[in-house]
C-alpha cells in the first residue's frame, strides 16, 4: 500500500509500521484489538485500509467514522467475507456517521441497551466462559 492511497493518520501511516510489529495471531481466548477511525474512505483506500486490518491479525475491531459509503461497505463485507462478525447499531446506514465492531472467534450478541445512536455500538463477545464487553464510540 501506497502513502498516496493512505490518506495521513495522526501518528503516522500505515506504510510507516515496521514489517511484523503487530503482526501476531492470538493464543486461544486472547483478545487482540485494533481501534482505527477509518476517515470515511473511498473504495481505493478502504481497499487498503482493510488490506492492513486483515495484515494485523487481531480478533477485534473497533471502527469509527464509518458512513452508508461505497468504501464502507466494502471494508464491511470484506470482513464478512473473512469471517468477521460485524456489530453494527440499528439506523445505521441513516446516519451521516457510526461506529462498527467487528470481531472473528467470538461469539458475539449486540447489545441493544447501548445502541441508542449510530455512533455507538456495544457487543458482548464470548469465548469459552469468558466474556467482553466492547463498546465502540464515534
Amino acid at each position: 500500500m501506497t502513502d498516496d492511497v493512505m490518506q495521513g493518520m495522526l501518528f503516522g501511516s500505515l506504510s510507516a509500521l515496521p514489517p511484523g510489529q503487530i503482526e501476531s495471531s492470538a493464543a486461544v481466548g486472547e483478545l487482540t484489538l485494533c481501534a482505527l477511525n477509518v476517515n470515511s474512505p473511498s473504495r481505493d483506500r478502504a481497499q487498503g485500509i482493510t488490506d492492513w486490518l486483515l495484515g494485523i491479525r487481531c480478533n477485534a475491531l473497533v471502527l469509527t467514522e464509518m458512513q452508508p459509503s461505497d468504501g464502507c461497505r466494502l471494508i464491511m463485507s470484506c470482513l464478512e467475507a473473512e469471517g468477521y462478525t460485524v456489530t453494527r447499531s440499528p439506523g445505521w446506514q441513516d446516519s451521516h456517521y457510526c461506529a462498527v465492531i467487528a470481531s472473528v472467534g467470538f461469539e458475539v450478541e449486540r447489545v441493544s441497551a447501548l445502541t441508542f445512536d449510530p455512533r455507538v455500538t456495544a457487543a458482548d463477545l464470548a469465548i469459552g466462559n469468558t466474556a467482553i464487553r466492547l463498546v465502540a464510540v464515534y
